[in-house]
């Protein structure tokens, strides 16, 4: 019994790592960029926690 599960196991694992492989060979679909919309990204009044260094990158 233990012979069987260990053999389903090695087979399962196996499966797996190649399944992986390939899904990671594949890639993935480009898409085209968005157009910059007006209405996105407005800040109308400053955030409670202030302006960070990390938002500011964003506003760029």
């Amino acid at each position: 019994e233990t012979a069987k599960w260990e053999k389903i196991t090695y087979a399962g694992i196996t499966t797996c790592t190649i399944l992986t492989i390939y899904n990671l060979s594949k890639g993935h679909q480009h898409h085209e960029e968005p157009p910059p919309y007006p209405y996105l990204h407005i800040r109308n009044k400053e955030f409670p926690w202030g302006m960070s260094l990390y938002l500011r990158l964003l506003a760029v």
